[in-house]
């Protein structure tokens, strides 16, 4: 096996910035804190639920792998702050976190910046040139019958 065999095997199999999944990986860090900002700003929620609601609003597509560190970045920023803190009828303790005044600022600049970059990229692309993508949806006796598993 040639060098560039065995580079082309391992890079395959990586998220690299040369791959689809690479890229999906850079957008999805890119974009997590707005969407939990975005999130945040409509009501007070507990990371599991942020996260319920981002696949349920994105139809699964969207997924956070480490909530704990995007809620703790965002904490420690002051764009986010402590809410409520209640017990669930399972006993676990779920605390709250909502947006500041500072994390309304920010969203709303990366609201700018977001409209501003997709724009750009959108007008390149022309919607002719978007392939044609069929989502997939549970049905929502499902989705919600999964999520209650989840807590």
């Amino acid at each position: 096996m040639t060098n560039e065999t065995v580079l082309k095997a391992k890079r395959g199999k990586r998220k690299t910035s040369m791959s689809p999944e690479g890229l999906e990986e850079n957008l999805k860090k890119g974009t997590t804190e707005l969407l939990v900002l975005y999130l945040l700003r409509e009501r007070e929620m507990y990371i599991n639920e942020i996260t319920d609601l981002l696949l349920e609003r994105s139809s699964d597509r969207l997924n956070i792998t480490f909530p704990y560190a995007v809620v703790y970045r965002l904490l420690d920023a002051h764009y986010i702050e402590l809410g409520e803190k209640c017990i669930a009828p399972d006993g676990r303790r779920r605390q709250f976190y909502h947006t500041t005044p500072a994390g309304e600022a920010y969203l709303e600049q990366l609201l700018v910046v977001l409209d501003r970059f997709m724009g750009g990229v959108y007008e390149i692309l022309g919607a002719e040139n978007l392939p044609k993508v069929k989502r997939k949806r549970k049905p929502k006796a499902a989705a919600e019958a999964e999520t209650s598993k989840v807590d």
